[in-house]
């Protein structure tokens, strides 16, 4: 187990509900990959929440919906696929999309007016990043 797994444990094992880690995208390619899987990988005990000065890092289910200001940058990443998925109030909206790595990603879309941007799939993993 690596240091952060021990300390999700912990934790998790004091009843908490939602850990956010700071700069747990650090400088270390190896080490962000790794945390980024912790979030699918706990995903069914804790809401696993990545913070840089830049992105909020984390993973939605279907039915996701959030208030966004106009122009908020978002990607979603599927861990490793995401089928059907669609996504409202997006420049790009998104339409019955499977996503899945290496292929199709969705990165660098932004929300296209001031409201609530709603997010649905069918199955799979997906990872939010929206910008600050």
């Amino acid at each position: 187990q690596t240091d952060l797994e021990k300390g999700i444990d912990i934790c998790l094992q004091k009843g908490f509900k939602d850990i956010h880690v700071l700069w747990g995208t650090g400088n270390r390619t190896d080490h962000l990959l790794a945390n980024i899987n912790l979030i699918i990988r706990y995903q069914s005990e804790v809401n696993l929440i990545f913070w840089d000065d830049f992105q909020k890092v984390y993973g939605i289910r279907s039915g996701f919906s959030k208030w966004y200001t106009k122009d908020t940058d978002i990607s979603l990443i599927p861990w490793p696929s995401c089928q059907a998925v669609n996504a409202s109030n997006l420049v790009w909206p998104l339409q019955q999309l499977d996503l899945n790595i290496p292929g199709c990603l969705s990165t660098s879309n932004q929300v296209a007016m001031d409201g609530i941007v709603k997010i649905d799939f069918k199955e799979g993993n997906l990872i939010i990043a929206e910008s600050l």
